[in-house]
């Protein structure tokens, strides 16, 4: 349902849509929060809300969608920290909540239990504080993106050396590659990449 001008609150009820496998009301006009009855949808695989004006937080309550592969909530105006929760999602392939300026908090480190994610895009928000090292154990990751995310700060961990990324994108933070020649040649052999050296490095 993606840009049909659809406007109000997301009914609750539709948390009871068990057999729901798709769940997409993307470029709406939407408001109000991502109802925490979606924790019941067993059978969803994509929830695609970006481009609304929700608000609140994002609902711990997904972590109980083991069969959730795609988390899509850019470009709204969420609340809070993510949820560690999340962490659980081990079939989940793409994070997205680029564009929630008003998510706070620090990236959870139980995000690197997602051994299967591919995407993984914090960028324009005001999450804060550094780069978990458990999100070196993201053996499938293929890009990560947390630009211009003003709060986000230090030298990326030398973990990061574990994952095959082909896209690091983390300009327009305070994140910055530290002194370390091993980090310097896996950053060397990412074709796709933003990122400033530390200072005196």
């Amino acid at each position: 349902m993606y840009d049909n001008g659809l406007r109000g609150v997301i009914p609750p009820e539709i948390g009871y849509l068990g057999q729901l496998e798709e769940l997409g009301f993307p470029g709406n006009q939407l408001w109000g929060t991502i109802p925490p009855s979606f924790g019941r949808l067993a059978a969803l695989r994509r929830l695609i809300l970006w481009g609304n004006h929700l608000s609140g937080p994002i609902p711990p309550e997904l972590a109980r969608l083991r069969r959730l592969r795609v988390i899509g909530l850019a470009d709204n105006q969420l609340l809070g920290p993510i949820p560690p929760e999340l962490g659980a999602l081990a079939s989940l392939a793409e994070f997205s909540v680029e564009g929630n300026y008003t998510l706070t908090g620090p990236i959870p480190p139980e995000l690197g239990a997602l051994g299967r994610l591919r995407i993984l895009n914090l960028g324009r928000t005001g999450l804060s504080g550094g780069v978990p090292r458990e999100l070196g154990d993201l053996s499938a990751l293929h890009y990560l993106s947390a630009t211009n995310s003003q709060d986000l700060s230090g030298p990326l961990p030398l973990t990061l050396t574990r994952v095959p990324l082909n896209g690091l994108y983390v300009g327009g933070t305070q994140l910055c590659a530290p002194a370390d020649s091993a980090f310097a040649a896996w950053l060397a052999a990412i074709p796709n990449k933003r990122i400033a050296s530390c200072a005196g490095g």
